[in-house]
């Protein structure tokens, strides 16, 4: 029982940016796959079946489990590893935090597959059909690192598989996931390097700074003072503040303090300063977005080397790119139309992208 509460809480207490919005090792080889419903290579000269593939691949002793989309055709094709936000969030994008179906992350990749570029989506660690492995037994060692290594085993994975042109490799993150892309870009650890970037609504300031700003909005006086304590706590290394109330102790606990302050010691805007120029890449805000405000991510994509970011601001869409004249997040999960100026913004960068 405790060690269900606590693999709980582990999962409850990453999904910062939903619990507040809707209140929101390396690989070790190739994947099996199974079910193969479309995507994989066939016969010289027959083309490719457009559609999803469930693959799986190791990361840390994980299995993780996927989708591989792959465009109708046939010969190499560029290819995308897209990122999921935080907390236990799926390959389509959809939380078991916030029950209904979002779809941000199945959208990106019907996106990409119609600009002819595969994809791969995975169910993160704890999520979808993605157990937890070793952690199961050890949750208070998830970290932030946990989370990179799994993103850099997905494009080794990736880059694998038949018919994915390896000299365009694009790293799409939303959310949270636009901060593990960041990083997995600058910090390979042997994977393939990647030619390409495209951050959406992506952490755009240090971890715990954006936590405090979406806490504030919600909180009085009081609970704001215990939240900077804790704040506080995590980046010095002392033990979190007794009596922190319950929507607090949630957040900041044993259970998550080492991811938190793994997270927080990347500086989104000094570690952009550092991408590859021969890096094309894309920042997207939107406007109506409650979690993940568009100065600061514009901020974000002017510290980029010289020419290599471009910025879009994306009207009526909100976190999870969906059209909306505003946004309280409950609308997340509603039948709405994805954002039409993201799919135009994303052609018109692959398009730059693969040159």
């Amino acid at each position: 029982m405790e060690r269900r509460r606590r693999v709980a809480a582990v999962a409850a207490s990453l999904a910062l940016v939903l619990l507040f919005a809707a209140c929101s090792s390396s690989s070790t080889g190739p994947a099996t796959s199974a079910d193969q419903s479309g995507g994989l290579p066939t016969p010289k000269g027959k083309g490719r079946t457009a559609g999803d593939t469930e693959v799986s691949f190791d990361s840390g002793g994980v299995t993780v489990r996927g989708s591989l989309r792959m465009p109708a055709g046939a010969g190499l094709v560029p290819a995308a590893v897209i990122l999921a936000g935080s907390g236990p969030t799926d390959r389509d994008g959809n939380s078991t935090l916030v029950p209904g179906e979002i779809g941000t992350l199945s959208f990106l990749a019907k996106q990409l597959e119609a600009d002819g570029v595969a994809s791969l989506r995975y169910d993160k660690l704890g999520a979808g059909k993605t157990g937890l492995g070793p952690y199961a037994t050890k949750p208070n060692e998830i970290d932030f690192n946990v989370f990179v290594q799994e993103a850099r085993d997905a494009l080794t994975f990736l880059a694998a598989q038949p018919d994915i042109d390896t000299t365009k490799l694009l790293l799409v993150g939303h959310s949270e996931g636009g901060l593990i892309a960041l990083v997995a870009s600058v910090d390979p650890r042997g994977a393939p390097g990647a030619t390409g970037l495209v951050l959406v609504n992506p952490v755009p300031m240090r971890y715990l700074d954006l936590l405090a700003a979406q806490i504030r909005p919600k909180a009085d006086t009081n609970t704001m003072v215990l939240a900077q304590r804790a704040i506080d706590a995590v980046r010095a290394g002392r033990a979190l503040p007794a009596g922190l109330p319950p929507a607090l102790s949630s957040l900041f606990s044993p259970a998550t303090v080492t991811f938190l302050r793994q997270a927080d010691q990347v500086d989104p805007v000094s570690l952009a300063g550092t991408v590859d120029p021969s890096v094309k890449a894309l920042v997207v805000c939107s406007d109506k977005d409650i979690q993940v405000p568009c100065a600061p991510v514009q901020a974000l994509a002017n510290a980029f080397p010289s020419d290599i970011a471009t910025f879009v601001s994306l009207a009526g869409t909100d976190h999870v790119l969906k059209e909306v004249t505003a946004s309280d997040g409950t609308e997340y999960t509603r039948s709405l139309p994805f954002s039409t100026q993201m799919k135009d913004e994303l052609k018109q960068f692959v398009d730059r992208w693969r040159g």
